[in-house]
């Protein structure tokens, strides 16, 4: 039970933090900049080694390489439930015009840039969609999840790994 709150206030904690960072690159005018995927990926990391830290100074759950996973899991997904949220209070509610913001800037600089007005209609129908209620919180969901969990993945297996090589060494 334990180890169940402490993988729900990472989740919160993890997805606070994106929402924030989200709001503060787009206050720089950086929302929409590879700066986003550097942020959230940055975070999956310092979160997922604190919550197996966390987890492991507590003895909340045996740590191996199973249960690491499915922690980081865990709160990967609970932080995008509450980055969608956060994306859906704000679009619908907080600035309604951002979308169609974006698109016109994102248009004209994919203009300027030289794309065909084909894959641009394209591009900006797709980003249109893709906040749409039931997209938000399935396909846009789980696209940013899958690649954050890889990310999670690798970094509970080199935590799993050095915990073990420590505590051979300790005995």
């Amino acid at each position: 039970m334990m180890g169940l709150k402490k993988i729900l206030k990472w989740g919160f904690l993890f997805g606070a933090s994106v929402a924030l960072g989200t709001q503060i690159l787009t206050w720089m005018g950086l929302g929409l900049t590879n700066w986003f995927l550097v942020l959230t990926y940055l975070l999956v990391v310092v979160f997922s080694i604190l919550c197996l830290i966390d987890l492991k100074k507590s003895g909340a759950i045996k740590l191996n390489l199973l249960n690491a996973i499915l922690i980081i899991l865990g709160i990967i997904l609970i932080s995008r439930l509450i980055f969608q949220t956060y994306m859906f209070i704000y679009t619908r509610y907080l600035d309604p015009s951002w979308i169609d913001t974006v698109s016109e800037t994102w248009a004209t600089s994919m203009r300027e840039s030289n794309v065909s007005a084909d894959q641009i209609d394209g591009q900006i129908n797709g980003f249109r969609k893709s906040y749409e209620v039931l997209p938000m919180f399935t396909s846009s969901l789980i696209s940013y999840a899958v690649p954050q969990f890889i990310i999670g993945i690798i970094v509970s297996t080199v935590f799993v790994i050095t915990h073990k090589i420590k505590s051979r060494k300790e005995d």
